[in-house]
This record gives C-alpha cells, sequence and structure tokens, in this order.
C-alpha cells in the first residue's frame, strides 16, 4: 500500500466569502484538471453512487458547500464565525484510489489554524500514481490557498511498517530573505523546494 498527504497551512487569516468560493473553486477545479483519481468530488459521507458531484464551476454548488460548512459554538445553534469554514469531500474511491480533501479556512481562532489537506491512497498493490501528478496537486493546493507552508510526505507500507518519505516542501517567501539555489522562485513572491531523492 502506499499513500501520499499533501498539506498546507497557515495561521489565522479572515478570508471574504467570496474570496473563499474562489479559493475553493481554484482548489477543486485544479485538482479535476489532473483527472483521475481527482476527476470527481462527493460531500463526506454521501456514497457517490446515485449521487451527483460537487459542480466545482458552479456558484450555486460551491455556495451551499460553504453554507453547509459553517462551524458552530457548543450549543450547536450559534455559528461561530472565528472558526471558519470546515469542508471534507472524497472522490467516491474512483480508479481504485481514495482521495480526501478536508480545508479549514477563514479562522482567526489562535487555537484553529487554517488548513488543507489531500490524502491519496490504494489499497491496490498494481496501482501506480505517478509522483508528477501528485506534485502538481500540490502546486495546485499552494497557488489557490497562499499558505505559509505545506509539505508532501509519500508512506509506502514495507511489509512490516509504513516508511515515510518527504519529497516535496513549501515555505512563503519572507521580507528580506534571499532565495538560494536549491529553491525555485516563483512570482507570486514564494519559495519551493522539490528534491527528487527525497531530501529536504
Amino acid at each position: 500500500m502506499q499513500s501520499w498527504v499533501i498539506t498546507a497551512g497557515w495561521g489565522p487569516r479572515h478570508e471574504a466569502y467570496l474570496d473563499c468560493r474562489n479559493r475553493l473553486r481554484l482548489h477543486l477545479g485544479g485538482l479535476s484538471s489532473l483527472g483521475d483519481p481527482f476527476r470527481c468530488w462527493y460531500k463526506q459521507g454521501n456514497e457517490p453512487l446515485g449521487r451527483r458531484p460537487v459542480e466545482v464551476d458552479s456558484n450555486t454548488a460551491l455556495d451551499l458547500l460553504l453554507e453547509s460548512a459553517i462551524q458552530y459554538k457548543d450549543d450547536a445553534q450559534s455559528p461561530c464565525p472565528e472558526l471558519g469554514y470546515s469542508i471534507t469531500l472524497w472522490n467516491g474511491d474512483i480508479s481504485r484510489c481514495s482521495v480526501t480533501t478536508s480545508i479549514i479556512v477563514s479562522s482567526t481562532s489562535k487555537f484553529c489554524n487554517n488548513n488543507v489537506n489531500v490524502v491519496i491512497s490504494s489499497h491496490d498493490t498494481s496501482y501506480v500514481l505517478p509522483e508528477g501528478v501528485v506534485i502538481s496537486a500540490f502546486r495546485h493546493v499552494i497557488s489557490s490557498w497562499s499558505p505559509e507552508f505545506g509539505s508532501v510526505v509519500v508512506s509506502q507500507f514495507t511489509g512490516e511498517d509504513f516508511l515515510d518519505r518527504e519529497i516535496a516542501k513549501f515555505l512563503r517567501k519572507r521580507d528580506g530573505q534571499r532565495a538560494t539555489n536549491q529553491y525555485e522562485e516563483f512570482s507570486n513572491g514564494v519559495l519551493w523546494m522539490h528534491n527528487t531523492d527525497g531530501t529536504v
């Protein structure tokens, strides 16, 4: 069994509603553009058979998704804006590969950081997902959410245990920080590092 975990995170940051919707569209649309296993997205807990996937280009569909993602206080009746939106979607296990993306965005609470995760796994030992596709998915996550940091970790089951290997890392460029040769500088002011041998 092999799995990949894409993670991106940032501290408290308020996002206007339309900005949240636009980032969500970029996130889901960008992943969907990669084809299987990212082609379709369903709300977590809903079986895909007989249900329609989220229309990633529809404002109405994204509005409904964000409305259902509002977090509430302990009484389950009062919205808690400082906790932002919490969304979990999955691909319905298409193409012998399960993908889940979980998103917490627009949180301003110091107790709840904003983060985006994409977890890709397959129990089919013959299934092969090119590493380049995973890196492309990572780039979509970074460009969609503008996080402070991010990484990609691949886990390979060796028969006795899982062996984890970090294959990509992202750090937002700070003022006054100069890029070195091991980094590729993006036009949007971020630093990116990718080493195929797994070293970071």
